[in-house]
């Protein structure tokens, strides 16, 4: 969590567009301009943006942007997403919210599998189908509770 405090506090720092946060903090941002600033935290450092494939770049046509891509800062993007789901599901673990860890279990699975960890995305994919498709609701909130999965 300390890291992902720190690309936090850097993307406002980058993104604050004054000196530094305590000049900026003295500015007195409106809400208005704080939720301006998050959304263009949440887009740029934290949304990865995926690369064509080399297929379609070897076609590139004239007008498409020919850039290099920043790897460092897309790996970046990658971890600050993947460290944005560690926080939810923890948040959600420590307040007992059982509908937010449900709906991250889906995000999670395809987490595991596009890291390679396929057991984990079978187990997580396993468990949401016999959670909305075999047990009764009565018995998946028994099951839960009794066995404190989370």
């Amino acid at each position: 969590m300390q890291i992902l405090q720190g690309i936090i506090v850097n993307a406002w720092r980058k993104e604050c567009g004054h000196f530094s946060l305590a000049v900026f903090a003295s500015s007195d941002p409106t809400a208005d301009k704080l939720l301006e600033i998050t959304d263009k935290i949440l887009i740029t450092h934290a949304t990865p943006i995926h690369e064509p494939s080399k297929k379609k770049r070897n076609h590139a046509t004239l007008f498409e942007d020919s850039e290099p891509t920043d790897m460092a800062h897309h790996n970046l993007q990658l971890l600050t997403r993947d460290l944005l789901y560690v926080l939810e599901l923890t948040s959600a673990i420590s307040h007992g919210d059982w509908g937010r860890i449900e709906d991250i279990l889906g995000n999670l699975a395809m987490i595991f599998h596009g890291a390679g960890s396929n057991n984990y995305c079978s187990e997580i994919l396993h468990f949401l189908f016999n959670l909305k498709k075999i047990w009764t609701p009565e018995f998946a909130c028994d099951f839960i509770f009794t066995f404190r999965l989370f």
